[in-house]
């Protein structure tokens, strides 16, 4: 099933991980990366969790969940975890 265009209805999942899969899109266009952050942000339930394991620093992948409550943490030296949090229908009204 390709990432970016997802047949599973809206709001289906809790949960997401994703681990390499936005690093492998973002070697090919941006666009591919947009189309996959907006199709996660779909299928998850507000309130749900994307968790992103990825090689790309806080300052190179933040500006990609922007839809997102974000945190993350630096696993190691290569790898950070992104926690991305589909806010609650209520909280996008604010």
């Amino acid at each position: 099933m390709d990432a970016r265009s997802m047949k599973f209805s809206d709001s289906t999942f809790e949960l997401l991980l994703d681990k390499s899969t936005l690093d492998s899109l973002l070697c090919a266009d941006s666009t591919h990366s947009r189309r996959y952050i907006n199709e996660a942000f779909r299928v998850l339930k507000d309130g749900g969790t994307l968790f992103v394991v990825s090689y790309g620093h806080p300052q190179q992948r933040l500006h990609l969940f922007h839809r997102f409550n974000v945190t993350y943490e630096i696993l190691n030296e290569d790898h950070f975890l992104f926690r991305c949090v589909k806010p609650r229908e209520e909280e996008h009204k604010e």
